[in-house]
């Protein structure tokens, strides 16, 4: 798959929900690519892992493209968090609207 995250930033709202910001970059020539799939990842304070979850980004994202989403919500926050994490591991490849 021909996606990568450069910049990722989680924010807490109200020390209850989470809430991201991504940025992802299609490095693919040819395909592009939909319903970005991706896990977060809750640790606490001495870096264990407390709790994964999935969601989806629900848009394309065309070759050679970067975007950036802000509040990609995730629910509510594990007790015990202290640092969060995204990471893109799927999408669904798509022929591209220049096609």
């Amino acid at each position: 798959m021909d996606l990568a995250r450069s910049v990722e930033l989680w924010t807490p709202v109200a020390g209850r929900f989470s809430s991201f910001s991504a940025t992802i970059t299609n490095t693919s020539r040819v395909a592009a690519w939909l319903d970005i799939r991706f896990a977060s990842a809750y640790t606490g304070q001495y870096g264990q892992l407390l709790t994964v979850r999935d969601g989806v980004i629900k848009q394309i994202l065309q070759p050679g493209e970067t975007r950036t989403w802000h509040g990609i919500a995730d629910g509510g926050i594990p007790p015990g968090a202290t640092a969060a994490t995204i990471t893109v591991i799927g999408a669904e490849r798509a022929i591209p609207a220049s096609y």
